[in-house]
């Protein structure tokens, strides 16, 4: 709502100046804040954003406590990915208790139909294998992303070979991060 209305204004002649680097690390926004700021970002008068970057953190009784609401902040985060024309860097980590976990599974599979963002990283989300595998078919048809980093996400090694064979279908990615804990923990 009324807190990103500033991003995307409502109206014929409302418009937001474009915002280029959008930091939003340690927010504590919650699943609603979070959901109204992707939906936000993902309509179409939202500002120019070229670096999205949102650390999750824990909320008083939990970040994803109610699923139909963070079933709803997944799908605007992956709008995000979808229509944010200008994004280029996206920043989703986790850390310190909490994760987007496998909310982050739409946006994973959107980012096979974005042309724009050539750095991602999501890493420490324990976001699972579904997630990961989800990636790893983005990159078989992705051709913009140069930079992945993912460790942290819970993966085994089935889902880690997926993603061994995305990255080798894929001709973008110059740089990946290994998922060296993920590694570790699926041996």
């Amino acid at each position: 709502g009324v807190l990103f209305e500033r991003l995307a204004p409502q109206g014929p002649r409302k418009v937001c100046a474009p915002i280029r680097l959008l930091n939003l690390d340690r927010s504590y926004l919650g699943t609603l804040g979070l959901r109204d700021l992707f939906a936000a970002l993902a309509s179409s008068r939202a500002p120019q954003l070229v670096s999205l970057s949102v650390r999750c953190t824990a909320s008083k009784g939990g970040l994803f406590a109610n699923k139909r609401k963070h079933d709803e902040m997944a799908k605007a985060l992956a709008d995000v990915v979808l229509r944010c024309q200008d994004l280029e860097r996206l920043y989703l980590t986790g850390g310190e208790g909490s994760h987007f976990k496998s909310d982050l599974l739409p946006a994973l599979a959107a980012l096979a139909s974005n042309a724009t963002i050539r750095v991602l990283d999501v890493s420490n989300n324990n976001a699972g294998d579904d997630a990961v595998q989800a990636l790893a078919g983005s990159l078989s048809t992705n051709e913009t992303l140069e930079k992945l980093s993912l460790d942290g996400n819970a993966a085994s090694a089935a889902a880690i070979k997926a993603l061994a064979e995305g990255l080798e279908r894929n001709t973008s990615v110059h740089a990946c991060d290994l998922p060296r804990r993920d590694c570790a923990l699926a041996a």
